[in-house]
């Protein structure tokens, strides 16, 4: 399964569960600093290093502290999805850190 059909699932599972403004923000802040980075890959692909060098790219755009922890926890959300409907055998996100603060 691609990372994007794992993603549009996600975004039906999200609907229902967020108020329409909360569900906005998740759906642009995934779509403009997440999606685009792991664009083409097999959910099953995603591996601990993908996740750091995400990390290390979103750490280059000097982002806020709490910025930062909102996609983490986004990215979080998702994986943590991903893997309750077999898609990933694990949540790397959370095996990886959250960002360093500044």
């Amino acid at each position: 399964m691609s990372f994007e059909e794992a993603y549009n699932n996600y975004l039906i599972y999200a609907q229902k569960r967020h108020k329409k403004q909360g569900f906005y923000t998740i759906y642009s802040d995934f779509n403009k600093n997440i999606l685009p980075y792991f664009l083409g890959k097999d959910i099953k692909q995603v591996s601990k290093t993908d996740i750091l060098n995400w990390q290390n790219t979103i750490l280059s755009k000097n982002f806020s502290n709490e910025f930062n922890h909102k996609l983490y926890y986004i990215f979080s959300a998702f994986m943590n999805f991903c893997f309750e409907n077999n898609y990933v055998d694990c949540n790397y996100v959370k095996q990886v850190s959250q960002f360093p603060k500044k």
